[in-house]
């Protein structure tokens, strides 16, 4: 029986070449795009399910208008938001103001590299789960003169050395 229904099939397919070589493509394409579909929806559902509280940290957009009548959103907000809003709302437990990546001149000792960071405010390792190799992460942003920095970033400046309470140089030649 099987045989029969694979024997018509092919039939019709020899018989109707264009017909069923849009149909084929078509599948394979429907087919295709729902693999890619699933595929991206699953990796975006996984990043970041690494930190500890994921179900309690938000991100706040803005959408800025234009005169054209654009509207264009960003994940940057003004910078007093992040503490007024800890202040006016007692259910927001941390807030941190995150700036875009900039890329800043740094020096120790002879050696000089340009490298990407951020500014951000001390509450930020205490919303992400970010381990730290050395330092103390209740300590780590107490200070406006403090910096967090990679083990590879660490590694490029002081080599072997304890990186933990070294000066860095930011913004000069």
């Amino acid at each position: 029986m099987i045989k029969s229904y694979l024997r018509i099939a092919i039939r019709n397919i020899f018989r109707n070449k264009l017909f069923s070589t849009v149909n084929i493509m078509g599948l394979a394409f429907g087919i295709a795009s729902a693999l890619l579909i699933f595929l991206w929806i699953g990796n975006e559902m996984q990043v970041d399910q690494y930190h500890e509280r994921i179900d309690r940290i938000y991100r706040v957009m803005e959408n800025q208008r234009y005169t054209d009548g654009k509207i264009f959103t960003f994940a940057s907000t003004p910078a007093p938001m992040a503490p007024f809003i800890k202040e006016k709302f007692p259910e927001i437990e941390k807030a941190s103001r995150f700036t875009w990546s900039e890329s800043n001149l740094f020096q120790y000792g002879d050696h000089f590299f340009y490298e990407e960071g951020r500014f951000v405010d001390a509450d930020l390792l205490d919303i992400f789960s970010i381990d730290f190799i050395a330092g103390d992460k209740a300590t780590a942003l107490k200070d406006k003169n403090s910096i967090v920095i990679s083990e590879k970033m660490a590694i490029k400046y002081f080599g072997k050395e304890e990186a933990v309470g070294k000066a860095l140089v930011m913004g000069r030649k």
